[in-house]
């Protein structure tokens, strides 16, 4: 489910991004990984805005993309 609210400022955009990114925790992710993928959305505004558009279901594939610009990290077939 996406966050369904105004985000009036920049520090509330933070908060909701830290919340939602760090749910992937639950789904199986490292918390390495996933800090990873929060400070490069913090630096990446429009990213930042499409992840929390996004459905859950559609989080983990731009997660791998994250990680691919940032790592050359492959995902394995």
């Amino acid at each position: 489910m996406t966050t369904a609210l105004t985000i009036q400022t920049e520090q509330d955009m933070v908060n909701i991004l830290y919340r939602e990114v760090m749910d992937l925790h639950s789904e199986g992710f490292d918390i390495q990984v996933i800090s990873v993928v929060f400070e490069y959305l913090v630096e990446n505004e429009k990213e930042a805005m499409m992840f929390i558009a996004r459905e859950k279901i559609l989080w983990a594939q731009m997660v791998y993309t994250i990680l691919t610009k940032l790592l050359g990290f492959r995902r394995m077939p």
